[in-house]
């Protein structure tokens, strides 16, 4: 009995400590948010890490390091700064894309090539890396985009702008011609 004694106090006594970072997850919807990750943002990656509670509440021990990582498939990531956060933090619904390199003389898959996306003003997402079976990426900021593909022996191609929706998978297909030898 003890012991059961105990584990409300140790929570307690965690849960106050002086610059743990913790906060509230919601969705679009405002509702809490379980099952999404937040993690300590380190140099080249993520560092300690905890999923949010059943209504979206996440707790990181004390940190001297200025973010935290908030992500979630089909999600926007967000960076939050590593206190206690005082609203609740919304995430926002990603776009999907599936995209596909194809030899446009046999129609069959490219093995090694990449895909950059470019806004109409010019801000560039990528190199994505594009293997034979594809690419599918399910983090990206809605709005419109120009895509490029390039592999090695081909020449780029670029295809018509396309609407990248939240919440929606858009499927591009681009269709790279060979590289000539003078070319």
């Amino acid at each position: 009995m003890r012991r059961t004694a105990l584990l409300p106090l140790t929570a307690a006594l965690f849960s106050s400590l002086a610059g743990a970072a913790s906060g509230r997850v919601a969705g679009p919807d405002g509702k809490p948010f379980p099952g999404a990750r937040a993690c300590i943002q380190v140099q080249n990656g993520e560092g300690i890490c905890a999923t949010t509670d059943a209504e979206g509440w996440y707790r990181l021990p004390e940190t001297s390091l200025p973010k935290v990582r908030i992500t979630a498939a089909g999600y926007l990531p967000q960076s939050v700064a590593a206190v206690d956060q005082e609203g609740v933090i919304v995430l926002a619904r990603a776009a999907a894309l599936r995209a596909r390199l194809l030899d446009a003389e046999s129609g069959e898959p490219i093995a090694k090539g990449e895909l950059t996306l470019a806004s109409p003003s010019g801000h560039k997402r990528g190199p994505f890396p594009v293997n034979g079976a594809g690419l599918k990426v399910a983090t990206l900021a809605p709005g419109r985009v120009i895509p490029r593909g390039s592999a090695p022996g081909y020449r780029d191609a670029v295809g018509k702008e396309v609407e990248l929706r939240a919440g929606t998978e858009t499927e591009i297909v681009l269709r790279l011609s060979r590289a000539t030898s003078g070319s």
